[in-house]
């Protein structure tokens, strides 16, 4: 029996040894998730510096070279510029301690991030050294088209520069999630190994040995006894899921973790399969139409390949809770290489992708509240240069009007003169507000007559025939904002059609179903390849516009064939 313990005090040294392996890798993962983690804030903070430095440098291009604002106006500006300008610094410096902070020095992959960072932060400092100038001082750089040249240049620089760092943190994010994976593959490989070791230390030798006697018998028994409840130790003390299953994925063991997240006893599994355990058949066998691809598929894979597999996400619903892991099935073969089971390794990453679901919801909401305030911005500003025009412009055309019709009546050249001035006063008035206009009266009007209108004036140039029909209970129930972006959205669509499309007639319908609002544009022209065009500027900002509203967009257009812009919106929304 000496040489029989000798292979037993082996067995629980290796065992020792690939428990401590396996917790090694444990807080290695983890650090390499947490490091992850971070690296998707980083890109997200990215993301919103991006946004927020084309914000800050239209911000100082307002301040520095419009002159028609109002004092009330003008101070809006300015107080956005600065509201801009303080959100951009803190996201900025929290970009900053993550690349500066959290990572070694010494990968050559960091110090290629560090290197874009260095250059977009000198970027970065000039464009906001130049905002806080314009802030302290607006009027010294009133007009400065050079100052405002040098903004745009920055600002194109640090637009090139972003990129290049998001790609640079998207790379060095690949190398940790292979990492993750590679250390999962380890653990497996080292179960694995130690299962073979075990079987060739205690079980081969142990069948061959001659039991002479009941006590000897019981004695060898009772030490595979302990070797299996070291194994069980090692599998138990795992916080991930580890299971074994036959060529029937009927299971052989599974840990303790596993068999407590489906409130079982590591017992009731043996000789079952997943559907006598009560689990989804969806999940299973598979559904795609709701998101299952099927575990069973995964299985019958592995054991027909003979390959390990490794599935990133997996969606599990394990006694009434969802959960999401990252799997690696590893094929288990015979002392032939015949395959007669597999080995599961489950990491539970549901926490993980929660975390990344809310910042991908926060990025999106706070991307829907700075967009909105800034439509509502630029349409209040042109209702005010409206009101400008109105009363200003008028006044000065009716007394030019007045004058010239004076000059029928005495002092002829005087009266001519002065109206010829008031003439020019007005020109000069409408260049300055030329690259202004006001938004149509939806309040007064209403959105249908406001359509009507457009529609008769691009009739009117007897250049294209137009159709519009609507189907809408009450117009009064809809939204004011939600109003002005379908009438936008219509006025932007239609100067497509007229400057590109060469079409014969444009068709316009809006109307409601089920707590929906649905709008549809439609011409005959010659059509064009949607995917070349999608980038366009009139494409984006209709995009922009839905997605405030949470509308849908869509086109469908090919050469030839004209084209059709559906947009859906709730209601509600």
């Amino acid at each position: 029996m000496q040489p029989l313990k000798k292979r037993i005090y082996a067995s629980a040294f290796l065992l020792a040894a690939v428990l401590a392996f396996n917790i090694l890798c444990y807080f290695n993962i983890n650090n390499n998730v947490k490091q992850s983690s971070r690296l998707e804030n980083a890109l997200l903070l990215v993301s919103n510096v991006q946004g927020q430095a084309q914000e800050i440098s239209q911000g100082i291009l307002v301040l520095t070279i419009h002159q028609s604002f109002s004092p009330e106006v003008y101070s809006g500006h300015k107080n956005e510029l600065v509201l801009v300008n303080t959100e951009c610094n803190k996201n900025y410096t929290a970009l900053n301690r993550i690349v500066n902070d959290n990572f070694s020095p010494s990968s050559p992959s960091i110090k290629e991030l560090r290197k874009f960072f260095s250059r977009v932060t000198d970027n970065f400092n000039r464009l906001t050294q130049k905002a806080n100038e314009v802030l302290s001082s607006p009027q010294k750089f009133m007009n400065d088209y050079d100052f405002a040249a040098a903004v745009r240049k920055n600002e194109a620089e640090l637009r090139n520069q972003l990129p290049l760092l998001t790609q640079s943190i998207q790379n060095i994010d690949s190398r940790v999630e292979m990492q993750i994976s590679n250390m999962n593959t380890a653990i497996i490989l080292s179960l694995l190994i130690a299962l073979l070791l075990i079987a060739l230390l205690l079980v081969a030798p142990t069948i061959k040995l001659n039991i002479k006697g009941d006590e000897q018998l019981q004695q060898t028994l009772n030490e595979v006894k302990t070797s299996e409840t070291l194994l069980r130790t090692v599998l138990d003390s795992s916080p991930d899921f580890i299971f074994i299953l036959d060529k029937n994925q009927k299971y052989k063991m599974v840990n303790k973790t596993l068999s407590d997240a489906m409130d079982l006893q590591p017992g009731d599994f043996l000789g079952k399969d997943d559907l006598e355990l009560g689990l989804s058949s969806d999940m299973i066998l598979g559904n795609l139409a709701k998101g299952f691809k099927g575990l069973w598929n995964d299985n019958k894979e592995v054991l027909e390949t003979g390959k390990i597999k490794f599935i990133p996400e997996e969606t599990l619903h394990l006694n009434g809770k969802k959960r999401i892991v990252s799997m690696t099935k590893a094929p288990l073969t015979d002392a032939n290489g015949e395959v007669w089971g597999l080995l599961g390794f489950a990491n539970d990453i549901t926490d993980r992708i929660e975390m990344q679901g809310l910042l991908v919801k926060e990025k999106i909401n706070r991307h829907n509240v700075i967009a909105k305030a800034t439509i509502d911005a630029q349409e209040k500003e042109r209702d005010q240069m409206g009101k400008e025009l109105h009363d200003n412009v008028n006044q000065i055309l009716t007394s030019a009007k007045l004058f010239l019709e004076s000059a029928e009546n005495g002092n002829a050249e005087k009266h001519r003169k002065t109206g010829i001035e008031l003439i020019g006063s007005a020109i000069h008035e409408i260049r300055k507000l030329s690259k202004s206009f006001v938004p149509p009266s939806l309040n007064g009007s209403g959105l249908i007559v406001s359509v009507n209108d457009l529609m008769e004036n691009i009739e009117q140039t007897g250049a294209i025939k137009t159709k519009f029909t609507t189907a809408i209970s009450d117009e009064h129930k809809i939204d004011k904002g939600l109003k002005l972006t379908i009438y936008r959205i219509i006025q932007e669509q239609t100067t497509n059609i007229l400057k590109y499309a060469e079409a014969s007639q444009i068709e316009v319908e809006l109307f409601e179903n089920e707590n929906q609002l649905h709008l549809v544009i439609a011409d005959d022209g010659k059509g064009f390849d949607v995917n070349q065009c999608r980038g366009g500027v009139g494409i984006t900002n209709m995009m922009n516009r839905a997605e405030i509203y949470q509308g849908k967009l869509f086109i469908d257009s090919a050469p030839g064939n004209g084209c059709t812009l559906s947009v859906d919106f709730k209601l509600d929304s």
